[in-house]
């Protein structure tokens, strides 16, 4: 057998690691779409409130108004 440099190896590696961040591009593009249709279609249904997961398993209705971007924990403003 042969011995070889190591230079098909590396351009394998390569190519999976291209592969590899194309498709989670892909994916990620693919993943915002469909959010951003879901919020659009939302939108169309004129919602007005919110429901909100608390950590302890409940949940809060209120208008949307009270949660901050990014609050997952569903306590209010003060």
């Amino acid at each position: 057998m042969a011995r070889s440099d190591g230079a098909e190896n590396l351009c394998l590696e390569a190519a999976g690691v291209t592969t590899f961040i194309l498709a989670g591009r892909y994916f990620e593009a693919r993943a915002k779409r469909r959010a951003g249709a879901a919020l659009r279609a939302l939108l169309v249904l004129g919602a007005k409130d919110v429901t909100v997961l608390l950590p302890d398993g409940g949940e809060e209705t209120g208008d949307g108004h009270r949660h901050g971007r990014g609050d997952r924990g569903g306590r209010p403003h003060a």
